[in-house]
């Protein structure tokens, strides 16, 4: 019998489950959605228990449809900047404090006094991420925070209920301690000095460990529920994003890959960990692969703004890829540069530097704008702020040479978009095979979790074959580099103008 591996991406939309062979080759899946909960402006959460329902559901409905086969080993990736907690006998104290969530916004500016030792140790700038997270619960809610054991993520949490875990045995593998704004990520650590600062107790924080050591066996309870085997290897797995880095084979230094999701991430491999002290805009975190270091940004829901387009400017009698069909289609005619409107896509405030204040806007509309306009707008608006981060990086690794960006997600399966970013950047687009590349990502750990892979980086470079490169248009790519002028001239003033605005609403 055919040995394979489960991959689950517990996401921010839904759960998917994706079993595949040594090879890369899907045998089964099925995605399940997720709710949100949005209680307030500004708030999003969700709960533990339904995200746990959920998962399991995802993967009996996987395993269902697998036939032949047998599933060796399973691990599980997840949402990396938010935070939830549980109490000594792994039960959730808290909902899910999505990365979506910005209510920690004060909690932000308190570790904003010591930034730079934060992000020189973290690699990361505070943002709304793990630190200010827990830093809101221990300041707001005192009594959660007090019986709370362990502040973990969703994947951890779902990991150790199907392991039948106590929270001595907490973990979290070492691609999201970036985001924790507490960890010495060099050294695989978490910072005496940083805890110590800002008055957290190391022992609400969990172990941090490799995505591929085995945390526990799956138990009999949640096997019979799964349609799974007793005593299942799960491994610690990774974050979301880490998951289809590695499943996109980002492994060599100078290639990049866009992972165009729900947050619309560019990221960048590199040898070294180089934290940007000085621009605050990349984010260094660690790979899948020990040695491997990324250099990131993203865009805070960068593709719900191309959803919420969709939806609230398309046919709701439509499908959806119809809709995405007749909006690329139309788009592809308007001129570049959309006729002179310029797209903020900050609709969550912007991460890359920190500005929390800003908003999604529109510059530029006059009468003759239609809908595809404001379309390719968005397309472009989303390829401004990654040319953004291409100069960043750049600055960064002036010795690294730039490859081509490898492009996975939702958005990949649009040229239009491709050929927009392709053109904006200067830099040749690869459009992989269309894949699952978290939950392969997660299923070829989990396969190196028990030895049936012994060289992760080769055997990602051996599955991903490149189907099509979008070389730049130099016509367009001149064009762009004006555009890309006004872009950032309008980012500049709207952060003025927001950023005053929150000044006025604080006097009044």
């Amino acid at each position: 019998m055919v040995k394979t591996y489960l991959g689950v991406d517990v996401g921010t939309t839904g759960v998917k489950a994706s079993i595949f062979d040594r090879e890369g080759n899907l045998k089964s899946q099925s995605y399940v959605p997720s709710a949100r909960y949005h209680p307030e402006p500004g708030l999003t959460e969700q709960k533990p228990a339904e995200m746990l329902t959920e998962t399991m559901r995802a993967i009996q409905e996987a395993v269902g449809s697998l036939g032949d086969g047998k599933v060796t080993a399973m691990a599980i990736d997840g949402q990396m900047a938010g935070l939830m907690a549980i109490d000594k006998n792994w039960e959730a104290t808290t909902h899910y404090d999505s990365w979506l969530d910005t209510r920690c916004g004060d909690q932000i500016e308190e570790m904003n006094r010591y930034k730079r030792d934060v992000i020189r140790q973290s690699g990361s700038a505070p943002g709304f991420f793990f630190g200010p997270k827990l830093l809101w619960w221990k300041e707001e809610k005192p009594d959660i925070y007090n019986k709370t054991a362990k502040f973990i993520e969703p994947s951890v949490f779902i990991a150790g209920k199907f392991a039948g875990l106590k929270a001595e045995s907490a973990f979290i593998d070492y691609t999201y301690i970036h985001f924790t704004n507490l960890s010495d990520n060099k050294n695989r650590s978490w910072s005496d000095e940083l805890c110590a600062r800002f008055d957290v107790d190391m022992d609400k924080l969990p172990r941090i460990i490799s995505p591929t050591a085995v945390i526990g066996f799956l138990t009999r309870e949640y096997a019979s529920k799964m349609g799974l085997q007793p005593g299942l290897p799960i491994a610690a797995g990774c974050g979301d994003t880490a998951a289809g880095l590695l499943g996109a084979g980002l492994v060599i230094p100078g290639e990049s890959v866009d992972t165009a999701g729900t947050a619309s991430v560019l990221t960048f491999c590199s040898t070294e960990f180089r934290p940007d002290v000085e621009k605050e805009a990349m984010l260094s975190c660690r790979s899948v692969i020990d040695g491997c270091w990324y250099s990131l940004a993203y865009i805070n829901g960068g593709g719900l703004c191309i959803e919420w387009f969709a939806e609230a400017f398309g046919d709701s009698s439509a499908k959806k890829e119809t809709i995405f069909r007749e909006l690329n289609e139309k788009a592809a005619e308007v001129p570049v540069g959309s006729d002179g409107i310029i797209f903020c896509p900050h609709y969550a405030g912007r991460n890359f530097p920190y500005e929390p204040n800003l908003k999604g806007s529109w510059a530029g509309l006059n009468w003759r704008h239609k809908k595809e306009h404001l379309y390719r707008s968005v397309l472009e608006g989303i390829a401004f702020e990654y040319r953004h981060y291409v100069n960043n990086f750049k600055r960064l690794y002036p010795d690294t040479g730039l490859g081509c960006i490898k492009t996975i997600g939702g958005g990949s399966k649009s040229p239009l978009f491709c050929q927009i970013k392709a053109d904006c950047m200067r830099v040749p687009y690869a459009v992989l095979p269309e894949r699952e590349f978290g939950t392969l990502g997660s299923a070829l750990i989990a396969a190196a979790s028990v030895g049936d892979i012994t060289d992760l980086g080769k055997r990602v470079l051996e599955i991903n074959k490149t189907v099509e490169i979008l070389e730049p248009n130099e016509k367009n790519a001149r064009l762009y580099d004006d555009y890309f002028k006004d872009y950032e001239e309008t980012i500049n003033g709207l952060i003025n103008i927001f950023n005053k605005r929150e000044e006025q609403r604080h006097h009044i």
